[in-house]
């Protein structure tokens, strides 16, 4: 089992709607790391729980009653009670620590104050409707940023890095809103050379020459080395070494 204290350290942190979605990835790899994911979704419920029916289900080898009761659709009220013991218990209530202690542990300091004395399942609820974005919107403004993100001219080595920082930054979030563009490498290709200037036509024209080969780890290769060439040519160092050489021939 990893430990839980370093496993919250590297955990991506929910400071607000903008990182939930990243927070709520991070988050459920965790709670799978530690065999805890279920309890967090409310599958495997407290032992003790009652579900609705005429009596318990026979329990599976590695199953708790009520979470096949769970999974068949029948735990819905409160009438049967599931026999338990109290090693059994024990058992799920020490998951349930380890899954309240990775969710509270991922937020921001002073949201952990409000999920007290709530259970995992109730935490994760909670904060869904916190923080999750109405991801409709969040869509739209993703593909208005990327609408209007261009490269202008004058251009230079430094511009031509924020550009590109920029749009992957833009299309990560698309790809954790599930926007459909975001899983097509061709789409992406052309998107990103619609935004580039007139005097960056060569690289547009990688478009016209490769067609669909032209993949994005392609495009990427021979953006660096624009910008590589963009450094070189505007960097005083590298003018005064050029025109020494031609003063020398």
């Amino acid at each position: 089992m990893p430990d839980i204290g370093k496993t919250i350290k590297y955990l991506a942190k929910l400071k607000g709607p903008e990182t939930y979605a990243a927070w709520r990835r991070d988050l459920e790899n965790a709670l799978l790391s530690h065999d805890v994911g279920s309890i967090a979704e409310g599958i495997d419920i407290e032992p003790g729980a009652t579900v609705n029916g005429s009596g318990p289900l026979p329990t599976a080898p590695g199953q708790t009653a009520a979470k096949q009761a769970v999974l068949a659709g029948t735990m819905t009220a409160t009438n049967v009670a599931i026999p338990v013991d109290t090693a059994t218990w024990s058992a799920w209530r020490r998951r349930e620590l380890v899954a309240q202690a990775l969710i509270t542990g991922s937020v921001e300091r002073g949201y952990d104050v409000v999920l007290r004395g709530k259970r995992a399942v109730e935490m994760l609820e909670y904060l869904a409707v916190q923080f999750k974005p109405d991801i409709e919107r969040e869509r739209r403004e993703i593909m208005r940023e990327i609408s209007s993100l261009l490269l202008r001219e004058p251009i230079n080595a430094p511009a031509m890095e924020a550009h590109y920082d920029a749009f992957m930054k833009l299309w990560d979030r698309g790809t954790e809103a599930d926007l459909p563009i975001s899983n097509d490498e061709e789409q992406m290709v052309d998107t990103f050379l619609g935004s580039l200037p007139q005097c960056l036509s060569h690289i547009v024209f990688m478009r016209l020459t490769l067609g669909k080969g032209l993949t994005w780890s392609t495009l990427s290769h021979e953006w660096k080395n624009a910008v590589s060439l963009q450094r070189r040519q505007f960097d005083p160092a590298v003018q005064a070494q050029a025109m020494a050489t031609g003063s020398r021939q």
